[in-house]
């Protein structure tokens, strides 16, 4: 992930993972990308599907999501796993899950 933080209500943040093969771990070549799901499970357990876009020409195997008004709703320890990953010719696919923290912003005085 590019950031291990954010905060209830952050707006514009990029979510990045990278899509790794299972077997060598190496990161996978999406330069060929054609669509991807980054699935998100919240503290509460509810999960929500997001549409990701590859970063760059894709040869670095990231993909990334970017926040949007009431994404990040709940404070706590979230969970991101890219799933339904299909390049051309290839997949779908899932990768591993990876968390971030989600803080409580202060309350105003």
């Amino acid at each position: 992930m590019a950031r291990d933080i954010l905060h209830v209500g952050d707006v514009g943040i990029p979510i990045r993972v990278t899509v790794k093969d299972r077997e060598t771990k190496l990161p996978r070549d999406l330069s060929d990308y054609v669509s991807g799901t980054l699935r998100f499970k919240k503290p509460s357990g509810t999960t929500v599907d997001k549409t990701a876009t590859k970063v760059g020409d894709g040869t670095a195997g990231e993909i990334e999501y970017v926040t949007v008004a009431n994404d990040i709703n709940e404070a706590g320890t979230w969970y991101v796993q890219p799933v339904e990953v299909v390049t051309a010719g290839d997949g779908p696919w899932a990768g591993d899950a990876d968390d971030f923290l989600v803080r409580e912003n202060l309350a105003e005085p």
